[in-house]
């Protein structure tokens, strides 16, 4: 029966082969110095590793299964739609601000445009995979928001798209510009979502 790598030593790899590429960028960057930076040799970081696609494919996926489990454990037990939709802005924000994540959107666009057609495919396939989950949630409970009259008419799935949006979006712009991002949920609060609630429910 052939030896599978072990779980936690791939996290632990990926994690620090992450800081050499956020470091040196993906065009500089390679197994060799990974390898070196990590103190371990070539043949060891291959048996865990194919090659930099892998490492990246792996820290992402670990990433957004991380993300996807804080969300889900912030906003458990909140009962209303809308407040749901507030979680899911104030989790995310804070799973990036305690991880210190941000420079991952900016390697996960290096990525994007070095890799080839398929590469790209499999990335993006991996990047919305565990939200996706979460986000049908929102969707269904926005719906049944809309339809027992909590919520304003409204498209529940282009609303919870518009927040992913969003959430994307501010986290590239706090990255390159360094914004302080808060005010832009704050801005979606009061502009998109607090209107939608219904007198007194």
């Amino acid at each position: 029966m052939p030896r599978t790598p072990d779980e936690a030593k791939r996290r632990e790899i990926a994690e620090g082969a992450l800081k050499v590429l956020r470091e040196h960028g993906i065009h500089q960057t390679t197994m060799s110095h990974i390898a070196s930076a990590l103190g371990m040799k070539r043949p060891t970081l291959y048996w865990y590793f194919s090659d930099l696609g892998e490492i990246f494919e792996y820290s992402m996926q670990q990433i957004r299964t991380d993300e996807a489990a804080f969300i889900v454990e912030r906003i458990r037990g909140i009962d209303h739609p809308l407040d749901l939709l507030e979680g899911l802005i104030r989790a995310d924000a804070e799973f990036f601000e305690q991880r210190g994540l941000e420079d991952f959107l900016l390697l996960l666009v290096q990525f994007l445009g070095a890799g080839d057609a398929a590469s790209r495919a499999r990335y993006r396939r991996i990047a919305v995979a565990d939200m996706e989950p979460l986000r049908l949630m929102l969707i269904a409970s926005v719906a049944a928001g809309v339809e027992g009259g909590m919520i304003a008419p409204c498209d529940p799935e282009t609303l919870v798209d518009f927040l992913f949006v969003v959430l994307d979006g501010a986290m590239v712009h706090g990255v390159l510009r360094g914004a302080d991002t808060s005010s832009i949920y704050d801005f979606v609060h009061t502009a998109v979502i607090a209107p939608l609630r219904l007198d007194g429910v």
